[in-house]
Protein backbone atom coordinates (compact mmCIF):
# COMPACT_ATOMS: atom_id res chain seq x y z
CA UNK A 1 0.00 0.00 0.00
CA UNK A 2 2.99 2.51 0.89
CA UNK A 3 4.51 1.31 -2.56
CA UNK A 4 1.18 2.39 -4.89
CA UNK A 5 0.56 5.21 -2.43
CA UNK A 6 4.37 6.52 -3.94
CA UNK A 7 3.74 5.86 -7.17
CA UNK A 8 0.25 7.83 -7.30
CA UNK A 9 1.92 10.89 -5.73
CA UNK A 10 5.08 10.97 -7.43
CA UNK A 11 4.83 8.07 -10.15
CA UNK A 12 5.27 11.45 -12.99
CA UNK A 13 8.23 13.57 -11.01
CA UNK A 14 10.33 10.81 -10.14
CA UNK A 15 9.66 7.91 -13.13
CA UNK A 16 12.97 6.59 -12.43
CA UNK A 17 12.88 5.62 -9.02
CA UNK A 18 9.02 4.06 -9.33
CA UNK A 19 10.98 2.15 -12.39
CA UNK A 20 13.69 0.74 -10.14
CA UNK A 21 10.78 -0.18 -7.24
CA UNK A 22 8.33 -2.06 -9.34
CA UNK A 23 10.90 -4.01 -11.64
CA UNK A 24 12.74 -5.15 -8.26
CA UNK A 25 9.57 -5.81 -7.05
CA UNK A 26 7.83 -7.46 -9.83
CA UNK A 27 11.43 -9.52 -10.25
CA UNK A 28 11.00 -10.92 -6.59
CA UNK A 29 7.75 -11.49 -7.32
CA UNK A 30 8.22 -13.97 -10.53
CA UNK A 31 10.85 -15.56 -9.12
CA UNK A 32 9.37 -16.05 -5.44
CA UNK A 33 6.49 -17.78 -7.67
CA UNK A 34 8.20 -19.83 -9.69
CA UNK A 35 10.27 -21.63 -7.06
CA UNK A 36 7.60 -21.89 -4.51
CA UNK A 37 5.03 -23.09 -6.61
CA UNK A 38 7.09 -25.29 -9.32
CA UNK A 39 10.55 -26.10 -8.08
CA UNK A 40 10.35 -26.60 -4.49
CA UNK A 41 8.88 -29.55 -2.67
CA UNK A 42 6.76 -28.94 0.73
CA UNK A 43 9.40 -29.93 3.16
CA UNK A 44 12.08 -27.11 2.10
CA UNK A 45 14.87 -26.33 5.07
CA UNK A 46 14.03 -23.05 6.22
CA UNK A 47 17.89 -21.85 5.16
CA UNK A 48 16.78 -22.75 1.26
CA UNK A 49 14.02 -20.24 1.36
CA UNK A 50 16.30 -17.43 2.66
CA UNK A 51 18.64 -18.07 0.08
CA UNK A 52 15.95 -17.78 -2.65
CA UNK A 53 15.15 -14.71 -1.06
CA UNK A 54 18.44 -13.15 -1.14
CA UNK A 55 19.09 -13.96 -4.73
CA UNK A 56 15.53 -12.74 -6.03
CA UNK A 57 16.77 -9.56 -4.20
CA UNK A 58 19.93 -9.21 -5.60
CA UNK A 59 18.34 -10.64 -9.53
CA UNK A 60 15.50 -7.51 -8.56
CA UNK A 61 18.09 -5.23 -8.12
CA UNK A 62 19.54 -5.69 -11.52
CA UNK A 63 16.64 -5.86 -13.08
CA UNK A 64 15.69 -2.81 -11.49
CA UNK A 65 18.75 -1.06 -11.97
CA UNK A 66 18.20 -1.46 -16.17
CA UNK A 67 14.63 -0.84 -16.00
CA UNK A 68 15.55 2.64 -14.39
CA UNK A 69 18.30 3.03 -17.15
CA UNK A 70 16.67 1.37 -19.92
CA UNK A 71 13.25 3.89 -19.68
CA UNK A 72 11.25 2.05 -22.57
CA UNK A 73 11.99 -1.59 -21.16
CA UNK A 74 10.80 -0.25 -17.33
CA UNK A 75 7.74 1.13 -18.80
CA UNK A 76 7.41 -2.61 -20.27
CA UNK A 77 8.11 -4.30 -17.02
CA UNK A 78 5.65 -1.51 -15.11
CA UNK A 79 2.60 -2.23 -17.59
CA UNK A 80 3.26 -6.44 -17.41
Amino acid sequence: MVVGAFSLVLGRKLIKPTLFIFGTLATVAVILFLFYVLILPNDVKKWVGWVILSVSVILGCIVGFFAAKLVRIGVFILGV
